[in-house]
């Protein structure tokens, strides 16, 4: 049986899936299942991937299903997994050559370790550097969400390796009529019981594309504003400065303005605080979003 398991959502991808695929065969290690959920595309996605199947270099499970989103896509791959490692690799990223080895060898140092989820690394600029400018310091072994995002003020973003022992029990919420839901979530609900053991190994290769979620990340806002509310909050609830907390509490009340959520007040995790950032959150909307809003309709 393979010990890892690669999943890669994808959604009208079939001209870029080839670069994540080269890369997977470069490995200096194969054991590891390459997943794709095909989160329903009308592009010729399913012909692509069939090609590389018929090559019989990489072991490949192919799932087509409705459309839904990258949480909905990754919740299927969660649920067919068979193999004890589990990680996300998008669509428009790539592998470098001795990533699974690196990883699997890291993995026997945490397999004992009940509180340890998985291992943690920044994604990559293609020149190699960190994505954020930020490398974790060696002294931080062990890693939450807390301290990569709110202690590094990273604004990096993570590849993480996750034991399927302990990520099977999560899955990613679903809002009717919204079909993205951040990744960090993840990251964030793993961390109020497990950590990470960290590495500043060159794992994953990240390139933008102009049609991709990052590039686009205020109308992905406006189109699934209760799934931004969700992860809005726990960044408030997170954040552990004066600074970070007045930052992500606005945006927390900018994402309930948003989402029209009546219960802002309710579920807010630093009520006080949010009472008195609301006009702030009022000014950012009417800045940034209530533009994107009128055009839309």
């Amino acid at each position: 049986m393979k010990k890892l398991t690669i999943i890669t959502p994808t959604y009208n991808r079939a001209h870029i899936l080839s670069k994540v695929y080269e890369s997977l065969k470069k490995q200096t290690c194969n054991d590891f299942i390459w997943m794709l959920v095909d989160d329903g595309s009308n592009d010729n996605t399913e012909e692509v991937v069939n090609s590389f199947i018929s090559e019989g270099v990489v072991d490949i499970i192919y799932i087509k299903k409705d459309n839904g989103g990258k949480g909905s896509a990754l919740n299927v791959g969660l649920d067919k997994l068979t193999t004890e490692i589990v990680t996300c690799l998008d669509s428009d990223d790539c592998l470098s050559a001795d990533a699974v080895e690196k990883v699997l060898k890291k993995y026997n140092t945490i397999i004992n370790d009940s509180k340890c989820c998985g291992i943690l690394a920044f994604r990559s600029n293609p020149d190699g550097t960190p994505m954020g400018g930020i490398r974790i310091p060696e002294t931080m072994k062990n890693v939450t969400a807390t301290d990569i995002f709110m202690n590094l003020n990273s604004r990096g973003e993570l590849i993480c390796f996750y034991k399927k022992e302990i990520i099977s029990k999560y899955r990613f919420p679903k809002y009717m009529g919204e079909n993205f839901f951040a990744p960090s979530w993840m990251h964030y609900e793993l961390s109020r019981n497990y950590y990470f053991r960290s590495t500043n190994d060159v794992l994953c290769i990240c390139e933008y594309l102009e049609d991709g979620l990052t590039k686009n990340v205020r109308k992905l806002h406006v189109n699934n504003p209760n799934s931004y509310r969700c992860i809005k909050k726990l960044h408030f609830e997170h954040a552990n400065t004066i600074r970070l907390k007045v930052k992500h509490g606005i945006m927390y009340d900018c994402a309930c303005i948003l989402s029209k959520y009546s219960d802002w007040f309710t579920d807010s995790p630093r009520k006080l605080l949010s009472v008195l950032l609301m006009p702030f959150a009022y000014g950012v909307y009417l800045m940034w979003y209530k533009k994107l809003i009128d055009n839309k309709e």
